[in-house]
């Protein structure tokens, strides 16, 4: 039973990297040297018929360096055969380093989940004292950019004699209206 659970394992995680070298192949006139590719996710960002990416990086060195940028791509679909995507926005501080989940988590990035024209990084953090961040951009189909749609952060408490959370919204007065390259993750 545990031999054929390990061979599935070993499997999946063999597919896995497969697909990020073939994406990366497909990438590499857009990824920046010294980047490599840490999740991405398949989406309809602009509503089209085109399939879009999302992109997250992490530099190569990233254990040597845990507070190092994450720079996230927003690619959409083209029709060319010779460039796939064509890229409609760039941040060096979307997504949070390594580093920044504190002492317990470490690195707090979950993924990527995608909505028709939006998509949401989750994040899950802390030590004593725990955080679920939730940061939502959507795509403008009148401005064709992608803005900043909501940042909430959800703080748990840990003490078992307190249920309590506290949801707390970062930055209000920006969403809708900042510019996914003009966001910074802190």
């Amino acid at each position: 039973m545990y031999k054929i659970t390990y061979t599935l394992i070993f499997a999946i995680l063999l597919s896995l990297n497969a697909q990020s070298q073939h994406l990366s192949a497909k990438l590499h006139h857009i990824i920046p040297k010294g980047y490599k590719i840490l999740d991405s996710a398949v989406c309809h960002i602009n509503n089209d018929c085109l399939a879009d990416l999302l992109v997250i990086l992490k530099h190569k060195n990233e254990d040597q360096y845990p507070h190092a940028n994450r720079p996230m791509l927003v690619l959409l679909g083209t029709k060319h055969t010779y460039s796939p995507y064509l890229v409609l926005a760039v941040n060096m501080h979307a997504v949070l380093c390594k580093s920044c989940g504190g002492i317990i988590t470490n690195d707090p990035l979950i993924g990527i989940e995608t909505k028709q024209g939006e998509f949401t990084i989750h994040y899950y953090g802390g030590g004593g004292y725990r955080w679920i961040r939730e940061v939502t951009f959507k795509y403008l189909p009148d401005t064709e950019k992608v803005v900043l749609w909501k940042d909430i952060t959800f703080e748990l408490n840990q003490d078992p004699l307190i249920d309590e959370q506290k949801e707390v919204e970062n930055n209000p007065e920006n969403f809708g209206k900042q510019n996914f390259e003009k966001y910074k993750a802190e």
